[in-house]
C-alpha cells in the first residue's frame, strides 16, 4: 500500500496506546542471557546498537562474530 502525499498515517489505536513499552525487560534480558553463555563481545555489540554504532555496523559486527564462531566449531 503505497503512501498518499499529505496523508496522515492512521493514528494508533486505544489498544496500541496502552501497551507497556517492553524494550527495557527485553534488553535486560537479553543482557542475563548473554551473561549465563559468557558472551562478553556479543554483549559489547547488541549494548551499542543505536548508541554508538548505526544500524548498518551492528549487523555487520553480528555477522563478522557469527563467521568466528562457526569457524571455531
Amino acid at each position: 500500500m503505497a503512501d498518499t502525499p499529505g496523508k496522515k498515517p492512521p493514528a494508533p489505536s486505544v489498544t496500541e496506546r496502552a501497551k507497556p513499552d517492553l524494550k527495557p525487560q527485553i534488553v535486560e534480558e537479553l543482557h542475563v542471557a548473554l551473561d549465563l553463555v559468557d558472551a562478553d563481545q556479543l554483549r559489547d555489540i547488541i549494548g551499542n546498537w543505536r548508541n554508538t554504532l548505526s544500524d548498518e555496523q551492528v549487523l555487520g559486527e553480528l555477522k563478522e562474530y557469527n563467521a568466528r564462531r562457526r569457524r571455531q566449531q
